[in-house]
Parts: C-alpha cells; sequence; structure tokens
C-alpha cells in the first residue's frame, strides 16, 4: 500500500492547469454527470469537472492525502478513503472515470485488480500511467502503454487514442499527461461511434521528455567523467578494478 512515508501531495505537482485544459474536452465529448477520480490526490481534477457542471463527484485515494489541501477543491462527501493496491467498489457507477499518473505507484501484483476496480465503475475510463525511466515519486510499477491496454482488453474495454493528439503540444500541460493520457471504454457505446479504436502501439516518448532526460545523462556523465579523471582518484580505481578482475581469474 502507497503510505504518508512513500508518497506526499504537493500543491505545486497537483495543480489544476492540465485539468484547466483537458476537463472543457471531456466535456465537450461526453457531458458527464457523474466523475469518478480514481487516485484523486488533491481533488484538482475534480474541482474543474465541478466548475465545469458536474453534479456528482467522487475521488478516492490513500488516507494520508492532506486534508488542509483537500478541502480547497473537494467537499468532505466528495472524498473516500481507500487502499488502491487491494479490490475497491465505492457501490455505483459513474459516467466517466479518471485515474491519472497513479497506477505506476502500486505493485505490479496489484496491476489486475486495480484495473478490475477501475472498470467496475464506469464504461468509460480516462487513464494514464508512467512509462518506463519517467521516474517519479514512488514509481514501482512504470510500464508501456500495451502493458496496461492488455489488462484493459480482458476486462472487455478496447484504447482510443485521441486524447494525446489534442494536447501533445500544449505547454500548459504536464508532459507526461500529454505524453500517457488513453481513453479506454467498452465496445459499441454511443458516446464512441464517431471515433475509432486504437490500431498499431500505443507507446511513444514526448520529445521533451527524452531531452530532458537525455539533458540529464549527459550532465551524469561530464560530471562522472571530471570525478574519475582526478589523478589520485584514477589510480584508485584502476586497483579497485583490477582488484575485482582477480576474483573472476
Amino acid at each position: 500500500m502507497v503510505t504518508e512515508e512513500t508518497y506526499k501531495h504537493y500543491e505545486k505537482e497537483h495543480n489544476t492547469n492540465a485539468a484547466a485544459e483537458i476537463v472543457p474536452f471531456l466535456m465537450g465529448k461526453f457531458q458527464p454527470k457523474s466523475v469518478l477520480d480514481i487516485g484523486c490526490g488533491i481533488g484538482t481534477w475534480l474541482y474543474e469537472f465541478k466548475k465545469s457542471g458536474v453534479p456528482n463527484v467522487l475521488g478516492i485515494d490513500i488516507p494520508y492525502v492532506d486534508k488542509s489541501l483537500l478541502s480547497k477543491y473537494l467537499n468532505e462527501n466528495e472524498f473516500e478513503a481507500t487502499d488502491l493496491s487491494k479490490a475497491f467498489n465505492v457501490g455505483k457507477k459513474f459516467d466517466l472515470a479518471i485515474s491519472l499518473e497513479v497506477a505506476e505507484h502500486l505493485p505490479e501484483s496489484a496491476a489486475d485488480v486495480f484495473v478490475h476496480s477501475i472498470t467496475q465503475h464506469s464504461d468509460i475510463v480516462v487513464f494514464s500511467a508512467a512509462l518506463p525511466f519517467q521516474e517519479g515519486q514512488n514509481h514501482i510499477n512504470e510500464q508501456w502503454p500495451e502493458y496496461w491496454q492488455k489488462i484493459f482488453n480482458s476486462k472487455g474495454y478496447v484504447a482510443y487514442d485521441f486524447i494525446r493528439d489534442e494536447f501533445w503540444d500544449n505547454e500548459k500541460i504536464d508532459i507526461w499527461y500529454r505524453q500517457n493520457i488513453i481513453l479506454y471504454a467498452k465496445l459499441g457505446l454511443a458516446e464512441l461511434q464517431n471515433f475509432e479504436p486504437a490500431k498499431g502501439r500505443l507507446s511513444r516518448i514526448h520529445p521533451s521528455l527524452y531531452v530532458s532526460r537525455m539533458k540529464k545523462l549527459v550532465h551524469t556523465k561530464t560530471k562522472l567523467k571530471q570525478i574519475t579523471n582526478k589523478p589520485g582518484l584514477k589510480t584508485a580505481l584502476y586497483i579497485l578494478v583490477r582488484s575485482f578482475a582477480k576474483w573472476f581469474d
């Protein structure tokens, strides 16, 4: 289970910027009257849905969410604390469910039950999860989209990939949302009759994330080279490597 010690919610990261851009788009497509946010953090996404006129919202997350921050965005009856690594059911279905950058915080052993629990609550799910080497606070199960697609498929849901193209170049939105958001839904829904299920690979790396990681790698290599080029340390490292090599002679 994710605990207070392994993950903390900060208003700087859990802001309304991405939601303010994406929620109106989702409202225009689906006009939901009820929305469930699974792993809602401090409630910023549901706050934007409420501003857009959704009368029934509910957020669920770990019990350790900062209540002083949560209260800025959600009423007390709009939040339920639960262990997301185990099966959960709030007892009703919603027009739309979202779970954004949450699944990577749960152990891989919980992946199937997590998706199963999500699909019990809505026929339409907006989902994103961190890619391998995306990095972040307590990321323990970073996976490519095809990994999650396979699990959703096993529950009778298929991928629709039209949200990313809409926001790919929108710099107001955090890179991970632009890169990772995919919609999963049951086939044959009237709300999706104008959209085709995704074909081909879903995996994409946003150029901005790629450049950021490469800069970090180059910086690390440069620093390492500077350290190892110091004469005394260079000799010590040479002796150490030679000593290790003898173990395998």
